[in-house]
């Protein structure tokens, strides 16, 4: 079943500090220097505080793996990673792969110069707007990873970024979604809808969750699924863009 849906999320007392939906630069920078108590959403302000961060979570350190053994499998000597937020993936690929050339973007401008300062290792950091600002293709052996950014679009603007892509001439994306909506998760999620009007604390729309039908649709109109791959915990799909599409 091909189905989207919006995402709220519960940030608490931190809540104040985004507003009613994290979809602005201005919101995403608050967070990312909101305090210890958001590790996975904040950079820490020194080097050695986010690289102990980074170790947090334990399956990133196993979607590093998967990733550089993708790259390698493939010949890939570049990677060009898209609304990187904290950048832990991004340094453990870094670690996995030290000859590879690294760019980490996002579209937040406070965040990205923090991360300048904590991520030495990346061999570039920009700021990107993955919606608004034009496409370039950096050759045939790069990898476009897209990590979880899929919650952040709509699938109008989903379709918007990949008609770009193929106007650009890019070839390959690893298109890495944080979860896949199951029934469970849309119980849960419109649950949360309805008890927005009676709790004192407001949810934030934290973006959207889609099927995996809704993800192979979208897919099957821009491009060709290469492979299914594990990163860690979650499925990725190596995607061949079909050039012109529209």
């Amino acid at each position: 079943m091909k189905l989207t849906i919006p995402h709220y999320f519960d940030f608490k007392q931190k809540a104040f500090l985004i507003g009613d939906s994290l979809d602005t630069a201005a919101g995403w920078d608050r967070l990312r220097s909101s305090g210890e108590d958001y590790m996975n959403f904040v950079i820490p302000e020194t080097p050695e505080r986010w690289r102990q961060n980074s170790f947090r979570d334990q399956d990133v350190p196993r979607q590093a793996k998967d990733i550089a053994d993708l790259t390698k499998a493939h010949g890939f000597n570049r990677i060009n990673s898209y609304g990187v937020g904290t950048a832990f993936l991004e340094h453990h690929i870094k670690q996995q792969r030290r000859d590879i050339y690294l760019q980490c973007s996002d579209y937040t401008p406070d965040a990205i110069e923090r991360l300048k300062y904590v991520f030495k290792e990346a061999d570039e950091i920009i700021q990107f707007d993955m919606l608004h600002d034009q496409w370039v293709d950096d050759g045939h052996m790069c990898l476009y990873l897209f990590y979880r950014v899929d919650t952040a679009f709509t699938d109008e603007e989903w379709h918007r970024i990949f008609q770009k892509l193929s106007a650009a001439g890019i070839e390959y994306v690893l298109f890495v979604p944080c979860e896949f909506l199951c029934f469970k998760r849309f119980v849960t999620q419109r649950i949360k809808w309805v008890m927005r009007a009676f709790q004192k604390r407001s949810l934030t729309m934290a973006g959207y969750l889609r099927t995996k039908d809704a993800f192979r649709s979208m897919f099957d109109f821009h491009c060709v699924v290469k492979e299914t791959v594990r990163v860690g915990s979650l499925t990725g799909f190596l995607l061949k863009l079909r050039t012109g599409a529209k």
